[in-house]
């Protein structure tokens, strides 16, 4: 299964950052230690600047790390761009790396298709319930909640 992570998966994502970093051939990744940065990252990414997504079963399988930045070439475009691909070892070889690249890829597709529908109708959205509002198939209408489900737009807390 692969979902959207929560701050109650930080202990998961940790232990595969450290597998990430001793995987490494980076010095300046195999020297990092700093746990408090990573949470702190997390913190921000958890608050809407970015995407966790875990592939787990039994176990966590991989995950995939992206951060919501301006794009390089014109300041009034936000994209995700991916920090962390880490599939753990053991499951190398078989679809774990395939269906979290397509669930990202879905992921920044639904993002940005949220983002034009907000500033085409020049609405914000205040709770969640301002989705509905949105002239936007009745599909992507559920999916929208289905990805924001944790409860944050962009960065904003929604009730």
């Amino acid at each position: 299964m692969i979902r959207q992570a929560t701050k109650y998966d930080a202990d998961k994502i940790i232990e595969m950052l450290k597998n990430y970093r001793d995987a490494s051939d980076l010095d300046h990744i195999k020297e990092a230690n700093d746990k408090n940065h990573i949470l702190s990252l997390m913190s921000n990414i958890f608050a809407g600047m970015g995407v966790i997504l875990i592939a787990e079963d039994a176990e966590p399988q991989g995950m995939i790390i992206a951060l919501n930045t301006f794009n390089l070439w014109n300041p009034k475009v936000k994209e995700l761009n991916e920090l962390v691909y880490w599939v753990e070892p053991k499951y190398r070889g078989k679809t774990v790396g395939y269906r979290l690249l397509k669930s990202y890829l879905d992921y920044k597709k639904w993002v940005k298709l949220l983002e034009e529908a907000i500033a085409e109708e020049d609405i914000e959205i205040e709770s969640a319930d301002d989705i509905d509002e949105l002239s936007i198939p009745d599909k992507m209408k559920i999916k929208m909640h289905e990805i924001f489900k944790d409860g944050s737009i962009n960065g904003k807390k929604v009730e």
